[in-house]
């Protein structure tokens, strides 16, 4: 049975913030930032929103993402409540199967990862149609039942996608009291999240590893075969290399490098090699200023590819040239990854800001090699 709506219990508005994505709260909600178990700051967050009964204290718990500020008072939205799990419904889908084909057709998770998730629960006998949440605002009694499914919600988020919005209706299924309406602008407003060029890229195998591309080049790994590809394929000066870490392949390019991790500037410093501070998102450069950029390991880590692809287009010259190396998509994004190509996809992402694939893509040495003229 349902229980009645609140009177007198206690009810927590909290949220987590990592990775710089959205800004600080001074807004008196209860905001986590200080996660840092998991590789991907997605889940650092994540964590806080599927398990509250690990982290909040009180009777109701209701979880808003870093974007939203809420325009009534928590008792007020509480109120709302006559269940024990509470969200919105979606104002733009109604199913989790046709929200999968949204969220790969945006590439905002693994396209396996999400297709195995929605296989699984279609032999489940999951139906379509059967709801999606908003799952931005989230109501939850602190009851052994609710807690239990959050559990299992944590689980369907660590296993597969990350998008929660696909596993929550399956993991809540037939406790969940949907609101309708659209809620924006009544009970909250979405704020933008904080500019990209203010997001962290969390990378810590320099304070981990040291200058460990400098010893893999004097090892003649795989990396120190890449180098020397790499050395070869960029002819132009001056190059810009976006992304120089430890400055191993801006020594061979004779680059101007730019990273944004103190740590990596440090010991491409003890190594002899000047390596600039800043973010790929803001480039500290007068237009047209190089006639090549490398971005090499650097494109997949970056949470807003396309703006990082303005910016090397705006500072390189008329019919300059872009030099990409990532390593090629292949089944579960990897650690430390935001996200990953096919050759295709890595065409379309450069193409799509004005760029022009000069050669065929070429995949070799663990990396996807793409070599692209700037448009007019």
């Amino acid at each position: 049975m349902p229980n009645s709506p609140l009177a007198a219990s206690s009810v927590t508005v909290y949220t987590a913030i990592t990775g710089g994505k959205d800004a600080p709260r001074d807004d008196g909600v209860l905001c986590f930032s200080d996660y840092s178990r998991f590789v991907d700051p997605r889940l650092n967050a994540k964590i806080y929103k599927a398990l509250p009964h690990q982290f909040v204290v009180g009777d109701v718990s209701i979880w808003v993402d870093g974007r939203i500020k809420l325009l009534v008072s928590p008792e007020k939205l509480a109120s709302l409540m006559t269940g024990d799990v509470c969200v919105f419904r979606h104002w733009k889908r109604n199913c989790i199967y046709d929200e999968a084909q949204v969220c790969i057709r945006r590439r905002l998770d693994n396209a396996k990862t999400i297709q195995r998730q929605m296989s699984r629960y279609k032999a489940m006998g999951y139906p379509k149609g059967e709801g999606l949440a908003a799952c931005g605002v989230v109501m939850r009694r602190n009851t052994p039942q609710v807690n239990a499914m959050n559990e299992r919600w944590w689980s369907e988020i660590c296993t597969y996608s990350t998008r929660d919005q696909l596993s929550f209706p399956f993991c809540f299924r037939d406790h969940i009291q949907w609101l309708d309406g659209d809620p924006r602008g009544v009970y909250f407003t979405m704020e933008p999240h904080a500019r990209p060029d203010q997001r962290e890229i969390h990378f810590d195998k320099y304070q981990r590893k040291g200058a460990y591309h400098w010893d893999e080049y004097e090892r003649r790994t795989k990396y120190g075969l890449h180098a020397d590809f790499v050395a070869a394929w960029i002819k132009e000066r001056p190059v810009l290399d976006v992304g120089a870490g430890d400055g191993l392949i801006c020594s061979l390019i004779d680059g101007i490098g730019l990273d944004n991790n103190e740590y990596a500037i440090q010991l491409a410093k003890e190594r002899g090699v000047f390596v600039q501070q800043g973010s790929a998102y803001k480039l500290p450069f007068a237009d047209s200023s190089f006639l090549a950029v490398y971005m090499g390991d650097i494109i997949e880590h970056l949470q807003d590819p396309q703006l990082a692809l303005r910016e090397v287009r705006r500072v390189l010259v008329p019919n300059g040239t872009l030099y990409v190396a990532t390593p090629p998509r292949k089944g579960p994004l990897r650690p430390y990854h935001c996200k990953e190509y096919a050759p295709d996809e890595l065409t379309e992402e450069a193409t799509s800001v004005g760029f022009h694939l000069c050669d065929q893509i070429v995949i070799k040495f663990g990396r996807m090699y793409g070599r692209f003229q700037k448009g007019n």
